[in-house]
């Protein structure tokens, strides 16, 4: 995938460009990086850790494999908690956009999660995002 200027810009004009009378929202959505880190960091174990380097180490540097993403592949420690936030962002966005319509520009890798949660994971009533951004204890 090649990443031209458009790519950015569309979805910011998307509103813009195809509102017809109605303001859709825009939102830029990730966990705060922080955040995301330090739960990283109390979430994961020193051997597992290492044994997930590891597998980088050995896929980008022995075997020349760049469309390896550790972030997928052990996406229980680091896509779950984003994807529960962007969620439910996107959620609480939607129920106060009054059928307006919204777009999130959001990481590519996130999706499939993010269309799997909302279709069968999303709790009935909203949920605080402080509960969401807070790190796990060790």
């Amino acid at each position: 995938m090649t990443l031209a200027p458009d790519a950015i810009l569309t979805p910011f004009l998307y509103g813009y460009n195809n509102s017809l009378g109605r303001n859709v929202k825009t939102v830029v959505g990730d966990m705060p990086m922080l955040i995301f880190r330090e739960r990283v960091a109390n979430s994961l174990k020193l051997d597992k850790a290492k044994q997930i380097f590891a597998e980088c180490i050995s896929e980008w540097g022995d075997k020349s494999n760049f469309q390896y993403n550790p972030m997928v592949k052990h996406a229980d420690v680091f896509m779950k908690p984003r994807v529960a936030y962007i969620t439910e962002v996107l959620r609480q966005l939607a129920q106060i956009s009054n059928d307006e319509g919204c777009v999130a520009i959001v990481d590519h890798d996130m999706l499939p999660f993010i269309e799997e949660a909302w279709k069968k994971e999303l709790p009935r009533e909203l949920r605080p995002l402080s509960g969401l951004l807070s790190a796990p204890e060790i």
